[in-house]
């Protein structure tokens, strides 16, 4: 049986072998995803140290043959390792306005149900101080998402009351959000046109940190 998900805890807790595609290849192991990141980075410490010390021979036999003018073909009898190309990670930030409240946000007996014989949120209470990141953890289908759209306001709660700090301003962007874009535009311009402040160039600075660089960033953002 093969499993495909997202879900990194439960395929941990099933699989007995990992297939993943790095660097271009398919590599395969027997054990969890864990196992399979470890064994990755050992091999590649052992590329980089078999590289350095490879690298530091060919230099000891080129000033032997510079010194002695031995013929070149000892030279060409050393192998050489490439050095290993950085791989592109996702790497931004996202920008923030100065807050002095004591509190971002605050819930009181939050009820929401999609069938009303079976409440999917029940009388749920929280406060978000200043400064405070939230992580929301759970599994599948246990309302994750859900709640984080009461919270930004794009579902409407059966009870309950959701209190914001005047001076917030919210922002949401849920992890399937192709029925906000705009299917007639690309990349860069989903990102020129989110805000009125950003230019072209700040437009394909944000492309390139999400890996649309170059032409990439001219494809269809659906």
């Amino acid at each position: 049986m093969m499993l495909i998900t997202h879900n990194r805890g439960l395929m941990d807790k099933l699989v007995t072998h990992t297939m993943g595609i790095y660097r271009k290849k398919l590599h395969k192991i027997s054990g969890n995803t864990e196992k399979f990141y470890f064994q990755i980075a050992q091999e590649e410490e052992v590329h980089e140290k078999t590289r350095i010390k490879d690298e530091r021979r060919r230099k000891e036999v080129e000033q032997f043959i510079e010194r002695f003018r031995a013929k070149a073909r000892t030279l060409s009898k050393i192998g050489k390792k490439e050095k290993l190309e950085k791989l592109k990670t996702l790497d931004f930030a996202f920008r923030s306005r100065s807050f002095l409240g004591k509190h971002v946000l605050s819930v009181r007996d939050l009820s929401f149900s999609y069938d009303s014989r079976k409440p999917l949120i029940k009388n749920f209470n929280m406060t978000i101080g200043a400064g405070e990141r939230i992580c929301v953890v759970g599994k599948n289908g246990k309302g994750k998402t859900t709640l984080l759209r009461l919270l930004a306001g794009v579902l409407k709660s059966k009870s309950g009351n959701i209190v914001l700090n005047p001076a917030v301003r919210k922002g949401f962007f849920e992890q399937t959000n192709i029925q906000s874009l705009v299917h007639t535009q690309t990349v860069e311009e989903e990102i020129l046109y989110s805000h009125s402040d950003v230019d072209r160039q700040q437009a394909r600075n944000i492309c390139g940190a999400m890996l649309f660089d170059g032409d990439k960033a001219l494809k269809n953002a659906r």
